[in-house]
C-alpha cells in the first residue's frame, strides 16, 4: 500500500510540473505585437493552418502546420 501511495504522489508531482511548463493561450486573434510566448491557432485565407507555439509574433517552437491539401508537418 505504501509503494502505491509513493508512486501516486510521484505521478501527481510529475504531471503538475509538466502542466506548469505549458505556454498560456494567445490573446484574441493573431497579432504580431501580442502573440509572444503563447500557444495559438492561426488559419490563413489559403486554408493552411498552424496550431502551436509562438515567440515574438512568429511561429516558433512546437506546433503542427496543416496545409490546405491535407498534408501535415509537425515539429
Amino acid at each position: 500500500m505504501q509503494k502505491f501511495l509513493v508512486r501516486s504522489l510521484f505521478l501527481v508531482l510529475l504531471l503538475s510540473a509538466a502542466e506548469s511548463w505549458a505556454l498560456p493561450p494567445c490573446p484574441g486573434t493573431y497579432n504580431q505585437d501580442t502573440w509572444s510566448n503563447c500557444q495559438g491557432t492561426y488559419t490563413w485565407s489559403s486554408g493552411n493552418k498552424y496550431v502551436g507555439e509562438t515567440k515574438d509574433g512568429k511561429l516558433h517552437g512546437q506546433g503542427t502546420f496543416t496545409f490546405a491539401d491535407g498534408r501535415v508537418k509537425e515539429g
